[in-house]
């Protein structure tokens, strides 16, 4: 293989979960790939585990350590340190890589590898605790779909939940973005401006399911619109994207107008602060203002729960 494979993992108080990720890789019939692992400041003995995965294990595992700052922020920790890697698959600690996984990868990366427009590769994830998982992913494309993230979102959600890696070279030029006092911004924002930069903008969407994984419980899906509540410059940026004339529904642009509005009703947030994030001002559309401050007022009672 002429391409060096990493699979990425942000391990936030995960102890209780990596010694299954790790069989999983220590199961995988393609052997080239290094395990860079970013403990996010974990509460558990998570650190303790993945010093002690390193000292076993039969590849290469990196582990870097940095204060909580959520999973986006340790992924660009990895991106920004780790750079002699041509492909990084993002793999969460509560997931069970599937046998074939990185030999699927490995292979879509090499045949991907020449085309500067192709920016990332996505699989499937079973989530055996989504009773909607399954009859989406009977349902799925098949073979290899090549498009953007905003053709993605046309399409639907027949695509399902997924896991995804980046070539390097659209993580040399486009990184998740990062906002003062705040610890989650949505995993689809790398490619939505990797895509309105015309920056590799597509993804492979091939049809393998490379993990078996579930929701856990107080993880980010559980925790849901409080979450994101709690950290509106990332969902005000993350609207704005949605906002982009690549979106071709007016329904959903004209939906995460108002969701803007509603983000920075809640937390008071101004055009000006919006400058200082690097977030497009005019995401804040005057005629969402009145219905975004009475989706702000029910949104902000989550904060009181």
């Amino acid at each position: 293989m002429k391409h060096k494979l990493a699979v990425v993992t942000a391990v936030y108080n995960g102890e209780a979960y990596l010694p299954r990720l790790y069989g999983s890789m220590e199961n995988q019939r393609f052997r080239d790939f290094t395990w860079i692992a970013v403990n996010d400041g974990s509460r558990d003995g998570s650190l303790q585990a993945l010093e002690g995965i390193a000292r076993q294990a039969s590849f290469p595992v990196i582990v870097h350590s940095i204060p909580n700052g959520g999973k986006q922020r340790a992924l660009n920790h990895a991106f920004r340190t780790c750079t002699g890697y041509d492909f990084y698959l993002v793999v969460d600690c509560d997931e069970n890589l599937t046998p074939e996984a990185l030999e699927t990868v490995a292979s879509k990366m090499e045949q991907y590898a020449g085309d500067p427009k192709v920016g990332a590769i996505y699989g499937w994830r079973d989530m055996k605790n989504d009773p909607n998982c399954a009859e989406q992913i009977k349902n799925r494309p098949r073979g290899d779909r090549v498009m953007t993230i905003y053709e993605r979102l046309l399409a639907g959600t027949q695509f399902g939940d997924g896991i995804i890696g980046y070539y390097r070279r659209l993580l040399d030029k486009i990184v998740f973005p990062e906002f003062p006092n705040e610890k989650f911004v949505g995993e689809i924002t790398l490619v939505q401006k990797a895509a309105i930069e015309n920056v590799s903008p597509y993804i492979v969407y091939i049809d393998c399911i490379l993990s078996i994984g579930e929701y856990t419980q107080g993880g980010m899906t559980a925790l849901g619109r409080k979450l994101r509540v709690k950290n509106p410059l990332g969902m005000i940026y993350y609207s704005s994207l949605m906002q982009s004339e690549l979106n071709k529904n007016p329904i959903s642009r004209a939906k995460h107008s108002v969701g803007a509005q509603a983000y920075a009703s809640i937390w008071k947030i101004s055009k000006e602060q919006l400058r200082e994030a690097g977030i497009p001002t005019g995401c804040l559309k005057p005629w969402a203002k009145l219905p975004g401050a009475i989706l702000g007022r029910r949104w902000a009672k989550l904060l009181e729960q």
